[in-house]
């Protein structure tokens, strides 16, 4: 699954790539958007960029793949 894994403080935690935006809201104190503003979209992937730059690794799904094919 995509998405980021915790690490330090955030140990144990997984965020899906579905849920990030709103988790990266939530946590900087975001209530409203307006998702057909002019930036939006560059908003948004900059802001779960930037939250998510911290303690968390990305996760891709070609992570996974790859731990399939080496038998893990």
């Amino acid at each position: 699954m995509e998405g980021w894994q915790g690490l330090g403080a955030n140990r144990g935690r997984f965020v899906s790539r579905a849920e990030g935006f709103a988790v990266a809201c939530r946590g900087c104190g975001i209530l409203q958007w307006n998702p057909r503003a002019a930036e939006a979209a560059e908003f948004k992937a900059m802001l779960e960029e930037w939250y998510f730059s911290g303690d968390w690794i990305r996760k891709e799904d070609t992570d996974e793949e790859q731990m399939d094919l080496a038998g893990l």
